[in-house]
This record gives C-alpha cells, sequence and structure tokens, in this order.
C-alpha cells in the first residue's frame, strides 16, 4: 500500500504540473497541444532527439547526483 501511495503521488504530480504548464500556456495565447507535441517531437521523436536530450540533461544530472551525495 505504501508503494501504491508514492507512485499516486507522483503521477498526480507530474499531472498537476502538466495542467499548470497548459493553463500558463493558453493564457500567453497558444495552444497547449502543439507545445506539447512539440517538447515531445524534439525531445523523445526520433532516435537523434533521445540522443541529444541525453547529452544536453548529462551535465546536470552530474552535478545533481553530485550534489545530492555530499549532503
Amino acid at each position: 500500500m505504501k508503494s501504491l501511495n508514492k507512485i499516486l503521488t507522483g503521477i498526480i504530480g507530474i499531472v498537476f504540473s502538466l495542467l499548470v504548464g497548459a493553463l500558463l500556456i493558453k493564457i500567453q495565447g497558444n495552444s497547449p497541444i502543439i507545445a506539447y507535441k512539440a517538447l515531445y517531437d524534439y525531445g523523445l521523436g526520433s532516435w537523434f532527439s533521445i540522443t541529444s536530450t541525453l547529452n544536453n540533461s548529462t551535465p546536470f544530472n552530474i552535478n545533481r547526483y553530485s550534489c545530492s551525495n555530499s549532503v
């Protein structure tokens, strides 16, 4: 039951953040569906996109792990 609660908490957090992002995009006068489709296409839409995303996120991840281990 405890692990199910953790999973549901994560899913609710992701859905909430996507809804808040969609609201902010809509306030700016743009389509959230087009914006999220572009995020998917440019981030995960092809093999090149996936490798590019991983390549660009690696310095952030290394920094994040080093900071979390130093605490």
